[in-house]
């Protein structure tokens, strides 16, 4: 669109000021609002979430090819009176892959999904990120779906939920040194079981039994930590009858619990809103130059 169709901001001046609305960049929002501080939060894109968005199916192709949402001129549009005094820093945008393909027709079921852009990842109900949900209330403005599972499996010397302490004592810290499934391997558990326990519980993302792996592989000390985890999640939530839970409507959901939390706050945020540069005084002070040539402090 022409420049005209960007919000005017007001007032313009920030303690805080942050672009994208990407998990991270959601979680300081909610942070500084909720410490008193007055943020300004902005993303070029029409939707929250960032890379951390969940879409609909049909639009993956169009947003992994678009190098951009919105436009970005340069930062020489602005005048050569506004930059005399500051240093000024160009901002681009780069896409998120260096090359895509796609073919073929998204079929009319699909309509009803969503693509979750950072991949499914179940979270622990004891995870730290739930417990940050909680402590700062983000949890208020987000619904979860419990995803029904299996209790842990324990066998002769088992472990101790602890993790540290009493588990610790009973292995040694030779084994703890140990990839965890040829710890397992010695606990001679069956092949499915190891299975179980490395890729439904411990969640381990790469494959364990591979030999050019071994950078990749899950300790036993990590292992067992996160077997703790996996069993202090279990009824941790009356509603939720597993370990694991999943935010109703995909990953997308969570950075706008914290951009909900940050707005209740006070926070302004304003979407289709790119960022061009970086105007950098000799003093701390850093002025924000955005599309309409208008310079936010």
């Amino acid at each position: 669109g022409s420049l005209d169709d960007y919000p005017t901001i007001d007032p313009t001046s920030f303690d805080v000021v942050l672009c994208g609305t990407g998990l991270p960049e959601s979680i300081l929002a909610a942070a500084c609002a909720a410490a008193g501080k007055t943020v300004l939060h902005v993303d070029p894109d029409a939707f929250y979430g960032s890379f951390y968005s969940s879409i609909p199916l049909p639009s993956v192709p169009s947003f992994l090819s678009a190098d951009s949402s919105t436009p970005c001129p340069s930062s020489t549009t602005a005048s050569s009176s506004a930059t005399a005094a500051y240093t000024a820093v160009d901002l681009k945008r780069r896409s998120l892959y260096s090359e895509v393909e796609t073919s073929g027709t998204v079929p009319e079921p699909s309509r009803r999904f969503t693509v979750d852009l950072v991949g499914p990842r179940l979270l622990y109900c004891a995870d730290e990120a739930v417990d940050l949900l909680l402590r700062s209330g983000g949890s208020h403005h987000v619904e979860f779906k419990s995803v029904e599972g299996g209790s842990l499996i324990y066998w002769d010397g088992a472990l101790c939920p602890d993790g540290e302490g009493e588990a610790s004592g009973k292995i040694s810290e030779e084994d703890l040194d140990l990839p965890f499934i040829e710890f397992l391997k010695k606990q001679q558990l069956q092949p499915k079981i190891r299975a179980v326990v490395l890729y439904a519980i411990a969640m381990a993302d790469y494959d364990q039994d591979a030999a050019d792996s071994c950078e990749k592989l899950l300790t036993t000390r990590d292992g067992i930590k996160t077997l703790a985890l996996y069993s202090s999640s279990i009824g941790r939530f009356a509603n939720a009858q597993g370990a694991f839970i999943y935010p109703m409507y995909g990953h997308g959901e969570l950075p706008q619990a914290f951009c909900r939390f940050a707005a209740v706050k006070g926070a302004l945020y304003v979407l289709r809103m790119p960022v061009t540069a970086l105007l950098v005084d000799q003093h701390p002070t850093i002025n924000i130059l955005l599309i309409r040539k208008r310079s936010v402090i």
